[in-house]
């Protein structure tokens, strides 16, 4: 308690309850999870600093903004949780596709079947 930002911890059980989905491809990735927990074990937290400071995150520490990192409270998704997202939007579509394919393909083969059975009983 005390060690993180209640912000940052909520992305950290976010990141965990991503791993609990049901459908193993819709998971993370362990190396996802590893870079997102180092990412936000890296958000050092000052248990010092004022209240107004620390509910800015990362802006308010002596009024330096750092470029690199990303205020939790002001964006909806990390970097890599939206390469995440879009990895396992990127995955269904593949999925969806390939299902398609399979219908078309045995469809096509079932008509084939069907019409080399017409010309035998001719």
């Amino acid at each position: 308690k005390g060690q993180f930002l209640e912000p940052v911890f909520c992305r950290a059980v976010e990141v965990a309850s991503m791993c609990l989905r049901e459908s193993p491809s819709s998971r993370p990735t362990m190396s996802d999870v590893v870079l997102a927990l180092n990412y936000l074990t890296s958000l050092q937290y000052d248990p010092n600093e004022t209240n107004e400071n620390s509910a800015r995150g990362e802006r308010g520490r002596r009024g330096q903004i750092n470029k690199s990192r990303l205020d939790f409270e002001e964006s909806e998704n990390t970097p890599k949780e939206t390469r995440m997202l879009n990895k396992d939007s990127e995955r269904e579509q593949a999925v969806a596709e390939a299902k398609m394919w399979g219908e078309t393909w045995r469809e096509k083969r079932r008509q084939s079947s069907e019409s080399d059975n017409g010309n035998l009983n001719r």
